[in-house]
């Protein structure tokens, strides 16, 4: 099992990726080394909520991602959900209502 910081490095890699930045952008934009993105990706830092924040604001995305558990309650990941869609543009959010019903449906059998 995976450590918090482990699991909190690998959404921000996650995120950087989707971004198509790489660590030494991420770092440029930060006013940090390539090495420092890196630990943070892989849980060797330790991250304050204002790094988080300033990763956050980079990425586009709200802090709560990098907090994400998936042991949540069904609440908390139906709000997860609607702010991964709300990044979407609106043409295309049908489509993924689509599919996450599919993928309940399939799930219930």
């Amino acid at each position: 099992m995976s450590s918090f910081r482990e699991a909190v490095g690998k959404i921000i890699a996650d995120q950087r990726k989707r971004k198509g930045m790489t660590q030494a952008q991420v770092g440029e934009k930060l006013g940090l080394e390539r090495e420092t993105i890196s630990n943070m990706e892989t849980g060797a830092t330790s991250l304050t909520l204002e790094r988080l924040e300033e990763l956050a604001e980079l990425f586009g995305c709200p802090v709560r991602w990098f907090l994400w558990q998936e042991e949540g309650t069904v609440r908390e990941q139906a709000e997860m959900l609607a702010d991964m869609i709300q990044s979407v543009p609106p043409k295309r959010r049908p489509a993924i209502v689509r599919a996450v019903a599919e993928m309940v449906r399939a799930l219930q059998n």
